[in-house]
């Protein structure tokens, strides 16, 4: 019953077990309805900031746990997904849609038969939201900026072998939905990376 809500699917065919730090978003963000929340949020923060002189713009902090991206590739397995993935690729996801852990289902296909399209695909749509984003506050103020700064480049901590991979940033980041080819074009977007959002 959850599958065409906001409620993010996992890989298992359920949502979040009940876990928030080190576990990946409750809310799925290309779901229109969070998309929402979040225009509405940007939108009242630049109302707030935009007449004085030190707002320059909103930062969107992008932990494993929060829901402004995708998280990583354990989740995103609702019908809405797999049905615009469909639609956008024209690559049929042979599942019954009847399932009740189709969720499952479905990311064990994706994975095995079209992965990097599937990931290209996430990272696209998550990109047009991104755009959307940055074009609402260049609206209130042409000189605002959008930073998207990702936390993601080190979810193996307890793993640190993986820490030498040079292509670990771009890796992590894609899998969560963010590839700054979809947005490179912006020139009120900026792209930054911490390791401790919280400094």
């Amino acid at each position: 019953s959850l599958h065409d809500t906001p409620v993010l699917i996992y890989n298992t065919g359920k949502p979040n077990p009940g876990k928030w730090h080190g576990s990946p978003p409750n809310f799925n963000i290309l779901h229109p309805t969070i998309q929402q929340e979040v225009l509405d949020w940007v939108k009242e923060l630049c109302l707030i900031g935009k007449d004085h002189p030190s707002f320059k713009g909103i930062e969107l902090v992008i932990t494993l746990h929060s829901m402004l991206s995708l998280g990583n590739l354990t989740t995103g397995y609702n019908d809405y997904m797999i049905a615009g993935f469909e639609h956008d690729t024209g690559i049929k996801v042979p599942v019954d849609r009847r399932a009740p852990l189709r969720g499952k289902l479905y990311a064990e296909w994706l994975l095995k038969n079209v992965k990097e399209k599937w990931i290209d695909w996430r990272c696209k749509k998550l990109g047009e939201f991104y755009c959307r984003v940055a074009d609402l506050i260049a609206s209130e103020k042409t000189n605002l900026k959008l930073r998207i700064n990702t936390e993601l480049s080190l979810p193996e901590r307890n793993n640190p072998s993986t820490w030498s991979n040079p292509d670990i940033v771009v890796k992590n980041n894609r899998e969560a939905g963010i590839d700054p080819k979809y947005f490179k074009d912006r020139k009120n977007i900026v792209l930054t990376l911490t390791t401790q959002p919280a400094i």
